[in-house]
């Protein structure tokens, strides 16, 4: 069948924002870690990837 635009609800886009922020900050604060302590860093990052990931696939599905 066809899909309309116009048949899905309107989203906010206040919750990709935030991930996305929040994604920033975290690497921004990584990559500053990764000055002083690279491994650690590079631990935590991996970290943050699955987090952020998961957060954008929750937002995309659920809201």
């Amino acid at each position: 069948g066809e899909v309309f635009s116009g048949e899905f609800p309107p989203r906010s886009s206040g919750a990709y924002m935030a991930v996305a922020g929040l994604g920033f900050v975290a690497f921004l604060a990584e990559g500053l870690l990764a000055i002083i302590s690279p491994l650690i860093a590079v631990g935590l990052m991996a970290v943050t990837v699955v987090g952020v990931f998961a957060a954008s696939n929750y937002v995309a599905r659920r809201m």
